[in-house]
């Protein structure tokens, strides 16, 4: 039909401001470009971004499409992924499925990221309840799908300006989610994955404890990180641990902190 055949027009400019280092990254986008989307056909209402990120060649974008612009019925939106060249020429449709009736995890400290030529971002589509860590070529043509998993993580080399955080260097990603709405029912595993070879081998750092509801990380710098544990407090509710890691290293997962009834969160960046 011509709802799933038409996309809005794109009208890009990105500006790159003096003093930042190229390739430019997403944490430093509001600095560095404006960008405004347009309809003109059959999806008459556009919804804000759900993300930007910028890549050595490309800019790359998601937005919700909703065709009678009815935000309570969710049967005909659609969640859009596109991406552009730098001069506003070549957009491309990498990927757009049906928005989803569960939301992904509030604690995941994962925001939709980019390396030179790849996009990666958290995939839940319609009545589904099992996630799916996408990877996709910024100008199309590849893609990696990782079924039952999140990304929840990131590392990244330290830069000198206002944004402070530099190229990705390693992605997390939580494997063995089989249903969201029933965390903590299956064994879960952390993996580090190369994020200018996402379909290349990837590193299993270890398994997380039995009955351990989430594992995450915020952006930080180096190969040896810091991150979270969601686990049963026993007394019914749940506590952050932490645990720690080497990015390039098999079977480095440790469990830092079991201290029952009492939760600890890491220092930023690390």
């Amino acid at each position: 039909s011509s709802r799933t055949s038409r996309l809005p027009t794109e009208r890009i400019a990105v500006r790159a401001r003096a003093g930042f280092p190229a390739p430019d990254r997403t944490a430093q986008l509001c600095a560095m470009a404006s960008i405004c989307a347009s309809s003109d056909d059959a999806l008459p209402s556009v919804g804000p971004f759900d993300f930007v990120t910028v890549g050595a060649d490309r800019v790359a974008w998601s937005y919700t499409a909703d065709a009678d612009g009815d935000p309570l019925t969710l049967f005909d939106q659609e969640t859009v992924v596109r991406s552009v060249d730098r001069d506003g020429s070549g957009g491309l449709t990498l990927d757009r499925y049906e928005i989803a009736e569960l939301p992904l995890p509030p604690f995941s400290g994962f925001v939709a990221a980019s390396s030179d030529e790849w996009l990666f971002y958290n995939r839940l589509s319609g009545p589904r309840t099992y996630p799916s860590a996408m990877s996709i070529r910024l100008a199309g043509g590849q893609a990696q799908i990782s079924l039952l998993s999140l990304w929840v993580g990131s590392s990244r080399e330290p830069v000198v300006g206002p944004a402070h955080l530099g190229p990705l260097t390693r992605l997390l990603r939580l494997g063995g989610i089989m249903d969201l709405t029933a965390l903590g029912a299956d064994p879960y595993s952390l993996r580090s994955i190369d994020p200018d070879d996402p379909r290349g081998a990837s590193v299993k750092l270890g398994d997380l404890p039995a009955n351990s509801h989430f594992a995450y990380a915020l952006p930080g710098f180096g190969s040896r990180r810091v991150g979270v544990l969601l686990a049963p407090d026993g007394q019914g509710d749940l506590q952050s641990d932490l645990i720690s890691w080497d990015d390039e290293t098999p079977d480095s997962l440790l469990r830092v902190t079991a201290t029952s009834g009492q939760s600890e969160l890491p220092a930023p960046l690390f």
